[in-house]
């Protein structure tokens, strides 16, 4: 009876053609398919979704109202540590984030981990936390890695989702 199942599935054209699929494959290396390069985001996004968080007023966790491009913060001449934004230049800005940004675990980045204090911020706490909606612009950002090829043409750019108001959305 085990014999005749056997003959019966194996016989069987779809089990031939696995079968034969199975064993074509044997050894051989299957080329993977390319995946974008790390690092590779949408400018247009960091502009229509990054830069109003950082450019727009939040309520700080002490009730404080503050930007990142503050003159006392993260704006050039400012006191704002590892990083310096221009506010004029879109780009440079862009690639000073690109810096703060963790490709391969984007909650990891600097860019969102200060703000919302799960590591030391001299600004203090900014962002209320994971689901805060300043937090999620820029983390889907990071999260949207597409084809160098395509850049800003990519079909997943124009994903990202603008933060309307970030003093009434974001922060506390």
């Amino acid at each position: 009876m085990m014999g005749r199942r056997w003959g019966v599935a194996w016989g069987s054209v779809g089990g031939v053609a696995v079968g034969a699929l199975a064993l074509a494959g044997c050894g051989q290396q299957v080329p993977a398919q390319a995946a974008p390069a790390p690092g590779v985001l949408c400018s247009n996004d960091f502009q229509a979704c990054v830069m109003p968080v950082l450019s727009g007023q939040i309520r700080r966790q002490d009730g404080a109202t503050v930007s990142c491009m503050d003159s006392t913060c993260h704006l050039a001449g400012g006191n704002g540590g590892r990083f310096t934004l221009s506010a004029t230049d879109a780009n440079a800005d862009m690639q000073v984030v690109k810096t703060l940004a963790d490709f391969g675990n984007p909650h990891s980045s600097p860019v969102l981990m200060k703000p919302a204090e799960e590591v030391t911020h001299g600004g203090g706490r900014v962002l209320s936390g994971r689901g805060d909606s300043c937090y999620l612009a820029i983390f889907n950002w990071i999260s949207n890695q597409v084809d160098p090829t395509l850049g800003d043409a990519s079909p997943s750019c124009g994903q990202c989702t603008p933060v309307a108001n970030t003093f009434t959305s974001c922060g506390f």
